[in-house]
């Protein structure tokens, strides 16, 4: 009894508002017409944004950086003497001695230019010396710091040098009679003496020594210390 009752309400609801469900439907179905394509197209480009994204940021990463070769250097150049403004200034590398005078102020009226090449290459270090006119100046206008392999190679030779300069002298705790009978005023009897000194005494502490030796006096001794090392 009750159903047939829900039964017959819920018809006659529906025939008096049947236009009403209709147009509720088809609003439902319009949107879902506009909604969901638009949802999935946005879907779609975010995908393919992504998908831009990824791409582009391969293409960055396996593009190289290029970095400049160029570094830029710059050097401090000491000037001093007949210049306006004496002092340390800053240059470029192979910027020319003309340019830094200029730093400096220029010249004064009293400088000395003879012996400056104003086309002269600065570099790192350098010290410059304007003389002035009349100034007995002996030393270098430009005075350039050597090179670690310039100094390296002056101290070689000198050591080299020292070095030839030992080996040329005769030396007192190993020389035979015949390398001591080379020395002026030494004969078989004087460096047989001194053969036997050291045999007796030991090894020279100092050349000076010799003239402990029988027959070796101050101006045989002055005549050969040159010559001889220990």
């Amino acid at each position: 009894m009750i159903k047939e009752e829900i039964k017959e309400k819920l018809q006659e609801f529906l025939e008096n508002n049947k236009w009403q469900i209709v147009t509720i439907v088809i609003a439902i179905i319009v949107t879902l017409i506009f909604v969901l394509p638009t949802k999935h197209s946005d879907s779609d480009t975010f995908e393919i944004s992504s998908s831009s994204t990824s791409q582009i940021s391969k293409v960055s990463t396996s593009v190289p950086q290029v970095k400049s070769s160029v570094t830029k250097k710059e050097i401090f150049v000491d000037i001093k003497g007949a210049v306006k403004h004496p002092g340390l200034y800053k240059a470029k590398p192979n910027q020319r001695l003309a340019y830094i005078i200029q730093q400096a102020g220029g010249l004064e009226n009293n400088a000395d230019v003879s012996k400056l090449n104003y086309a002269h290459k600065l570099s790192d270090q350098m010290m410059i010396y304007v003389p002035k006119q009349g100034e007995n100046y002996t030393g270098d206008v430009i005075i350039e710091l050597q090179s670690e392999n310039t100094m390296s190679s002056d101290t070689s030779n000198s050591n080299t040098t020292e070095e030839a300069g030992d080996n040329s002298k005769i030396n007192l705790n190993t020389a035979t009679k015949e390398q001591l009978t080379q020395l002026n005023g030494i004969g078989d009897k004087k460096a047989e003496l001194i053969i036997s000194y050291r045999d007796e005494h030991g090894k020279f502490k100092t050349i000076d020594e010799l003239k402990n030796v029988s027959g070796i006096g101050d101006k045989t001794f002055a005549a050969i210390s040159d010559k001889l090392t220990v």
